[in-house]
């Protein structure tokens, strides 16, 4: 993914105002207060362990700074027939106490609906919470 975004954006790469690296956010190769602002969108699944990682994106934020989690809500995603490989789901209070323990301060939760198509070409009904909050 790192090589299919540099050739993507390859424009962007010659001004030195972005780059592109492969690594684990509970690991960041960056300094601490490095960032104003992060995202993850449908990472948090995947995390062994999420207070590492979020602890992790809080560190290399500025005072102030702002982190974006998107992710599926739990009754949406259960049903879904991929979750049963990896996937570890939440719903918003459980994700709103691991980011408090990692020193953020929500400011907005959100939930974004929408009509999808299912893997089998079904209709379904899409629940994505959005969680803004500041360090």
């Amino acid at each position: 993914m790192v090589e299919e975004a540099k050739r993507l954006n390859s424009g962007l790469l010659a001004t030195s105002r972005v780059s592109f690296i492969q690594g684990s956010s509970e690991c960041l190769p960056f300094a601490d207060d490095a960032f104003n602002k992060a995202l993850a969108v449908h990472t948090i699944y995947f995390w062994q362990r999420p207070e590492a990682h979020l602890a992790e994106i809080a560190r290399v934020l500025r005072p102030n700074g702002r982190f974006c989690l998107c992710f599926g809500d739990e009754v949406f995603m259960r049903n879904l027939p991929f979750v049963q490989y990896g996937f570890q789901l939440y719903d918003t209070s459980q994700v709103v106490r691991k980011l408090n323990l990692a020193g953020f301060h929500v400011t907005q939760s959100l939930i974004h609906e929408e009509m999808g198509e299912s893997n089998a070409g079904e209709p379904v009904q899409k629940r994505i919470n959005i969680i803004t909050c500041a360090t």
